[in-house]
């Protein structure tokens, strides 16, 4: 299961051209072993927040009972 989550995660960790970016802003900063691991940190609790707040907003719009009720079938033709 581990595996399979990592797995699942390459593509939105390497979809961002942030992470290359890291060296280049650790070379600017005074005390880059603590403010770069901090700044890391902040960024993925902030990304993670922002996430499930999202979520929480979607399921205040569409409550988990409305999406688990059965929905008529109203694509199907009308018989003559």
């Amino acid at each position: 299961m581990f595996v399979a989550l990592g797995v699942a995660q390459v593509g939105s960790l390497f979809s961002s051209d942030a992470w290359n970016n890291i060296g280049f802003t650790a070379g600017e900063v005074k005390n880059p072993k603590r403010d770069v691991a901090l700044s890391m940190a902040f960024g993925t609790i902030i990304v993670t927040a922002l996430y499930c707040l999202a979520n929480l907003a979607y399921l205040f719009t569409l409550p988990l009972v409305q999406i688990h009720k059965p929905r008529p079938m109203t694509a199907l033709p009308a018989r003559p």
